[in-house]
């Protein structure tokens, strides 16, 4: 996950103009501090770049915290935020 930000941050053209609105958001269900990229140095990128890093946990909040998915939001200038991937749609029945 980190490297996806660190990539986004290298490969993709952000314009350079400050008042733009730059965001990147992040969803997924695994450990967020996986692989060999420090997420402070992803994050850090992003804020020199004025993009704002967001995460999305699948799944429970607290597993979502524990899996440190919070960490990239509050370093990115953005927000975690969990959905239940396992939530039913709840059907309306349409009446004329």
């Amino acid at each position: 996950m980190r490297q996806v930000i660190l990539t986004s941050m290298d490969e993709l053209k952000w314009d350079a103009a400050p008042d733009d609105y730059k965001v990147v958001f992040i969803a997924g269900n695994e450990d967020f501090l996986q692989g060999t990229v420090l997420y402070t140095s992803a994050c850090t990128k992003a804020k020199e770049k004025g993009v704002i890093v967001n995460t999305i946990y699948c799944g429970d909040r607290m597993q979502g915290i524990k899996e440190h998915w919070n960490l990239a939001g509050e370093c990115g200038n953005g927000s975690f935020a969990n959905i239940n991937q396992d939530a039913k749609e709840i059907e309306i029945p349409h009446t004329i």
